[in-house]
């Protein structure tokens, strides 16, 4: 579980900026919410934040910021090239380093990692854990006074001696990280095992969804899995959607119409790479199709088709085709596989723009559910940006599950919860979020101070009339 997360001088946050999941002892609403916490007396971790902020305040860069980091510790960097980094530019100083830093809970293990980087080099990384009370390093890098990185290990990577065979090989893992990777993506490259388990939690538990992203799995989900075919059936049948059941259909794939007037070695590339893919399902987009699933059938690539199925006035079921159900079912559709894995294993779900093309109530539906089922879990959170004030309900979330974000006089993003604010337990906050009450909202001043009439007119209301209405 996300602990906390952490960012400076990247896209529109200056100075550091932390976002927490630890609950506050001071809000005594739905403590159902509360997840036990052993490493920190009397602390809790919450499964929930909503994220509210205006167009353009940082409430996605929060997203992206994240991701960046995932991406960079997962992939790494090529040989030359430099690190994609995205500074703050409206700044006073000439900063060129930005930081990021994760303080996460996994396999009963607290872990702290955190990295500094220029696009040219890493400048700092460590790793630190807590398990029961004793901190354990890990490792630590940092550059020297002639620019090399110094790297020191700890008891967490199982060193007793620098000439041991572990320290030797850790050397050698150290001695072979350019300047430009980071030691956590070179140990991933050298199965270095201590490392793991982290490895796991950025690879595997740390889910990112962007606000136009679709689901890579849905179709096989939906195709091999029947418990999960069910679920989803009852989300959207819950949902009001008016698809009553949900079949799937194998054809074959050809690649000559989905790819017609390609070269024939293109062709052979590339039904090489889908059959060493699409065991674990493959989409891919062509200009005839659009977006098809692949997957293997007797040693042959196939299409898996899902077909949404509405009743009919005469109770036969009717299939359509994915593509024919509205934009916001298809959302609710592609973040299906998300929303319920995270109830079946652990997951640090974080969607931006959640209730994209989704009806308030939908939305209302979705978090009250998903809640409540990372609740049962234990060990499972989402993290979700929205504008949807709907969900600005002290009966639905705890105070320290709302965050506000919002920028300075200086362009920079800050954050804060509404645990911030003295409120009565009882107060509309939706409506006091929409008065300003929190900040975090745009400006809504009059269309005539907008200048986009050279000439207003007065209306009964008092505002200026655009020119040629």
């Amino acid at each position: 579980m996300l602990i906390q997360f952490t960012v400076e001088n990247y896209l529109s946050f200056n100075e550091p900026v932390t976002f927490s999941m630890l609950a506050s002892a001071a809000d005594k609403q739905h403590l159902d919410h509360l997840q036990a916490y052993r490493y920190r007396k009397g602390k809790s971790l919450l499964p929930a934040a909503s994220i509210y902020g205006a167009n353009g305040s940082g409430k996605s860069n929060l997203v992206k910021a994240m991701r960046f980091a995932k991406h960079l510790i997962m992939n790494g960097t090529r040989s030359g090239h430099s690190i994609p980094l995205s500074l703050f530019r409206l700044g006073s100083s000439d900063a060129k380093t930005s930081s990021f830093e994760f303080m996460f809970l996994y396999e009963d293990v607290e872990y702290s990692y955190g990295f500094k980087v220029t696009a040219e080099k890493v400048v700092e990384e460590y790793l630190f854990g807590k398990q029961r009370r004793d901190e354990i390093r890990y490792f630590e890098r940092e550059l020297s006074g002639d620019g090399k990185s110094i790297f020191r290990f700890g008891p967490g990577m199982g060193v007793k001696s620098a000439k041991s065979r572990t320290g030797q090989f850790l050397s050698f893992v150290a001695e072979g990280t350019r300047p430009n990777q980071l030691f956590l993506s070179e140990a991933a490259d050298r199965n270095v095992t201590a490392l793991a388990p982290v490895l796991e939690w950025f690879r595997n538990v740390l889910l990112i969804i962007d606000a136009e992203s679709q689901s890579g799995e849905i179709e096989r989900m939906v195709h091999t899995e029947e418990d999960f075919n069910a679920l989803l059936c009852s989300l959207l049948q819950s949902a009001g959607t008016g698809i009553a059941a949900i079949s799937t259909r194998e054809e074959p794939f050809d690649l000559d119409l989905a790819f017609p007037g390609a070269p024939a070695e293109v062709k052979r590339q590339l039904r090489a790479n889908l059959l060493d893919t699409a065991h674990s399902g493959a989409i891919i987009h062509t200009l005839n199709e659009g977006r098809q699933s692949i997957g293997i059938r007797n040693g042959e690539l196939v299409e898996i088709r899902m077909l949404p199925q509405h009743k009919a006035a005469n109770g036969q079921l009717i299939s359509f085709e994915l593509k024919d159900e509205s934009d916001g079912t298809q959302r609710l559709i592609h973040l299906a596989p998300a929303l319920i894995n995270a109830s079946r294993k652990p997951c640090v779900l974080v969607i931006d723009e959640l209730d994209r093309r989704l009806h308030p109530l939908l939305s209302r539906l979705l978090i009250s559910q998903t809640v409540a089922s990372l609740v049962k879990a234990g060990n499972s959170q989402l993290i979700f940006t929205t504008h949807d004030t709907n969900l600005l309900d002290l009966s639905l979330l705890r105070r320290d599950e709302i965050w506000f974000i919002e920028k300075d006089s200086a362009g920079a993003s800050q954050m804060c919860s509404l645990m911030e604010y003295d409120i009565r337990p009882d107060l509309k906050v939706a409506r006091g979020y929409l008065n300003g009450r929190f900040g975090a909202v745009p400006y809504t001043g009059s269309i005539a101070d907008l200048a986009w009439s050279a000439k207003p007119n007065k209306t009964a209301a008092g505002v200026g009339a655009l020119d040629g209405d």
